[in-house]
């Protein structure tokens, strides 16, 4: 996990407790939440600007689920070309004439 995933993962806390900041300060003081709603676009606008110094985020990883029980066989070998998770079987082409036009 790189820095980027761990401030996209922190963004959304660390914007609720700004909420949460002031939230006490229109409580508490009387600067009201009218004039320091900006300061969430601020601290906004600071984590995606870290992010992006942080460099890009890794993409997650899928692992597919695996039966319990379940080996693989060591020898066996995909077909050139094709997706080795598919149990798809094709269909055999028709006869083509000239010009690739089916007869």
């Amino acid at each position: 996990m790189n820095l980027a995933n761990i401030i996209q993962a922190a963004r959304g806390p660390i914007l609720l407790i700004t909420v949460g900041v002031l939230m006490a300060i229109d409580y508490s003081t009387p600067f009201g939440f009218a004039h320091t709603w900006p300061i969430l676009i601020i601290v906004f606008g600071i984590l995606k600007l870290l992010e992006r110094v942080a460099g890009p985020a890794e993409p997650p990883v899928y692992t597919p689920p695996v039966p319990p029980g379940f080996t693989p066989n060591p020898t066996y070998q995909a077909p050139a070309g094709s997706y080795s998770g598919s149990t798809y079987q094709s269909a055999p082409m028709p006869p083509q004439g000239p010009g690739g036009n089916p007869q």
